[in-house]
């Protein structure tokens, strides 16, 4: 059986590979790794068997460090709107039956191995990534949002990094997840990069 006490594994599902996280107890990452899986003008039969190799290794991993898998909601309506944000061709390459039936074989394989799948909102799970771990561990955008799910799924908050603090001047008090959202759109608008340090924010920003 896992134990959520030992850490965690976020998993973040891709047109052409798995990328996965591993933490400890305190939310720090400790391995990670991506899978190779290859799915574009593949048939139903070949996607099947290829995303069932990939989940065979997560729950090997799982079992052998005893921690649990997290992994985003099945929401496909949350789901559209980030593929939106990925562009055409991503949307394009994992259809929903793709995500159902990666999610199917996972929670199969792991109810059989006792590994407890832990799933989370994967809400600016890639902004997150991209402005907090990406340079800091020098991962892709990927591994880091896998990493961001990992941790939310141990209940762990991600703020602002400090050199992005301006943006939290007028707004104290409200969750976390309002500052990032415009924190990505200032990242839509060009008014931010990865690295830059922001300037403080006009009245009407957001």
């Amino acid at each position: 059986m896992t134990k959520r006490e030992l850490g965690a594994i976020g998993v973040d599902l891709n047109p052409s590979h798995i990328a996965w996280a591993e933490i400890n107890r305190h939310g720090n990452l400790i391995a990670k790794d991506t899978i190779h899986t290859p799915l574009q003008d593949r048939r139903s039969d070949q996607v099947k068997a290829t995303l069932g190799e990939a989940v065979k290794k997560l729950v090997t991993h799982a079992k052998e460090v005893q921690k649990p898998i997290v992994v985003e909601e099945l929401d496909f309506t949350k789901k559209k709107a980030t593929l939106k944000e990925k562009g055409i061709a991503y949307r394009r390459m994992l259809s929903s039956f793709t995500y159902s039936l990666f999610f199917s074989l996972l929670l199969s394989k792991a109810f059989r191995h006792g590994v407890e799948i832990i799933t989370k909102n994967p809400a600016f799970s890639s902004i997150i990534g991209k402005f907090k771990f990406m340079a800091m561990f020098g991962l892709s955008i990927h591994l880091a949002a896998s990493l961001v799910l990992a941790r939310r799924g141990l209940g762990l908050s991600e703020r602002l990094p400090a050199n992005y603090a301006l943006l939290l001047a007028e707004h104290k008090g409200r969750h976390v997840w309002s500052f990032w959202k415009r924190l990505k759109k200032a990242v839509s608008n060009r008014e931010l990069r990865v690295g830059s340090t922001p300037r403080r924010p006009d009245p009407g920003f957001g």
